[in-house]
């Protein structure tokens, strides 16, 4: 029986995910609301989430809020502070699948109606697309970004359904972007494994797979002996366009091994000194609840991460 996607009773990764967007994207908020950043930065800020899924997750013991969820939660945790600086936040949800937009637009309308105020400070638009389509891409072009406004981008896609030239022009767009993804090493290592057979030993469902990490990696990125590791892709995708990236790695719960990667990816470096530091504070406990008793410093010097060749 296949293993239903937004029950994550078993999938204690996935919540360490949320816990860490939650706790990034609430410095985010804090950060772009200090007083240097009003100085200059615009009123509008934008939240990009290219797979929303459905907002809420089941769980043993209970629910698990989604990424909507947690840009809502966190923004109405901050709403006096924003209204006073004259902040409006404006999330903008992708989701694909019919039955997930439902749920999405169920589980967001639920959560603004149990908030009235939120809206003072808060916009939520959701559509219905693939990602990587034009009309998708049109939704994104359209908004008003410039070189002061602040943006959070989450892609968190399922497997590959990423391609790289959408992650291209996520990365052009203007204004001042923060991006976090999720790179399966997982799955790019399944792929590897279907590269190296014999083109004539392929399954059609295998062909399929190869041509979709194709345009997920992009034609710069080869990996072969890399599988492992996700700096040639950060290198391609981001480090070579000056952003920083720092990448966390989620292990599987019950085995040895990297499950994915979280790219942190920014253009400042005291954000992303920041992020490294946030990363290293969460490997403090592990799944199961032991602790690991290594310094702030030393579990700071685990997360790895690169900078431009031309950073100082």
């Amino acid at each position: 029986m296949a293993r239903d996607p937004w029950d994550v009773s078993e999938r204690p990764h996935t919540k360490a995910k949320l816990r860490l967007l939650s706790d990034y994207f609430g410095r985010w908020l804090i950060i772009w609301n200090g007083p240097r950043q009003r100085e200059w930065a615009a009123k509008d800020w934008y939240v990009i989430d290219m797979f929303a899924g459905q907002g809420r997750y089941r769980d043993a013991d209970g629910t698990v809020r989604g990424s909507p969820l947690v840009y809502l939660e966190r923004v109405n945790d901050m709403i006096d502070k924003l209204r006073a600086g004259g902040v409006h936040v404006h999330i903008l949800l992708m989701e694909k699948k019919r039955k997930n937009f439902a749920a999405l637009q169920a589980n967001v309308n639920d959560f603004l109606d149990s908030h009235p105020g939120i809206g003072d400070v808060a916009t939520v638009t959701m559509l219905m697309d693939d990602s990587n389509s034009e009309t998708a891409w049109a939704a994104v072009a359209r908004l008003p970004l410039k070189s002061n406004t602040p943006a959070f981008l989450l892609v968190d896609p399922y497997g590959f359904a990423i391609r790289r030239e959408t992650m291209d022009r996520l990365v052009l767009l203007p204004g001042r972007k923060d991006l976090l993804f999720n790179y399966m090493v997982s799955g790019v290592k399944r792929a590897e494994g279907i590269a190296a057979k014999p083109r004539e030993a392929l399954s059609r469902r295998e062909e399929t797979t190869l041509a979709t990490y194709v345009d997920f990696l992009g034609q710069d990125v080869v990996l072969g002996e890399d599988a492992d590791s996700p700096q040639e892709y950060a290198d391609a995708a981001f480090v070579s366009k000056g952003y920083y990236v720092v990448a966390y790695d989620m292990d599987y719960p019950d085995r040895a091994g990297t499950l994915y990667y979280l790219l942190f990816v920014t253009k400042n470096k005291d954000i992303a000194d920041m992020a490294r530091g946030m990363f290293g504070e969460s490997k403090k406990q592990d799944f199961s609840g032991q602790l690991c008793f290594w310094s702030s410093e030393q579990l700071k010097a685990q997360i790895s991460w690169f900078p431009p060749k031309d950073s100082a």
